[in-house]
């Protein structure tokens, strides 16, 4: 076992698990967000980010979650978020700006929209 699992095992028993948004819901995110949601301890894929809200509520549903919540506002995002919802946002800044989210994966492949938005971050 490696030492991040250890630590992410750790996380996951203490219950405060990092916080994922991820921008994007093409073939890469779907992988990711199946692994996370299903495999990955100590972390937790709180928000997709995607510009047409449909298809991040998509990779969702790949990965067994059928139950999200589109979100208006990086406000309204923790909310969601301190309820244990999973969201869909349309705007990525949002995760950018949102307290409750930890990590921000980007995944899109548009290297100039990544670059801003990592800068943002």
């Amino acid at each position: 076992m490696f030492i991040v699992d250890r630590e992410l095992e750790r996380i996951e028993r203490a219950g405060t698990p990092i916080r994922v948004g991820m921008v994007g819901a093409g073939f890469m995110a779907r992988g990711i967000a199946r692994q996370m949601l299903k495999y990955t301890k100590g972390m937790e894929l709180v928000a997709i980010s995607n510009r047409h809200p449909d298809g991040a509520r998509k990779v969702y549903g790949e990965s067994g979650v059928s139950d999200v919540v589109q979100a208006r506002s990086a406000a309204h995002l923790d909310e969601c978020i301190a309820r244990g919802q999973r969201a869909i946002v349309d705007d990525p800044t949002m995760l950018c700006d949102a307290e409750r989210v930890d990590v921000v994966l980007e995944v899109t492949g548009a290297i100039e929209f990544a670059a801003r938005l990592v800068m943002r971050a």
